[in-house]
């Protein structure tokens, strides 16, 4: 029989990470938020970068964090690959949010050095992640030079529309 740590009212330590926004240098424009494009004739374009799109590329970088809470329900089942958990009355029994035995700590320092860890292997998969997603949005981008100028094209078309109803209506005035 598996027993758990901690019981209902059990003070513990919760380790987990927070998050934060990190604004990371555009790897297309290096933060010019712009394309210069030479064309053939010598003419030059700027564009806007699509990958500034929203203020730039950020990562989300990972801070160990600890926390106290008090144990409100206690949960075993042996057909979990980790059968111990808890709910924790601070973020509310029966809210969905669980936290499982390895993650619970008896003392502070306790949940700090797994919250560090939890931290290394959090920051490792962002920074093996970057340029995995850096390449596959490049790939699956709607915009870059030709997604400008299809926008470019629209909005002209859009223009030459309105002046042609425009020169029809001065053309073959109402009541005349």
């Amino acid at each position: 029989m598996i027993a758990p740590k901690f019981n209902i009212g059990s003070k513990v330590w919760v380790a987990t990470t927070s998050t934060e926004p990190v604004a990371i240098m555009c790897p297309d424009c290096l933060d010019k938020r712009r394309w210069e494009c030479a064309l053939p004739n010598g003419d030059r374009l700027l564009i806007p970068c699509s990958s500034c799109e929203g203020g730039g590329p950020r990562i989300y970088t990972h801070r160990p964090r600890t926390w106290e809470g008090t144990v409100g329900s206690v949960r075993i089942n042996t057909e979990d690959k980790q059968p111990v958990s808890y709910m924790l009355t601070e973020t509310g029994v029966g809210s969905g949010s669980v936290y499982y035995e390895e993650s619970v700590f008896a003392t502070e320092s306790e949940a700090r050095v797994t919250a560090d860890a939890l931290c290394v292997a959090r920051q490792k998969a962002v920074a093996e992640n970057l340029l995995t997603n850096i390449m596959y949005k490049r790939r699956n981008r709607k915009g870059g030079l030709v997604g400008h100028l299809r926008n470019e094209i629209r909005e002209v078309e859009r223009r030459l529309e309105s002046l042609r109803s425009h020169l029809n209506t001065l053309q073959n005035p109402v009541g005349a």
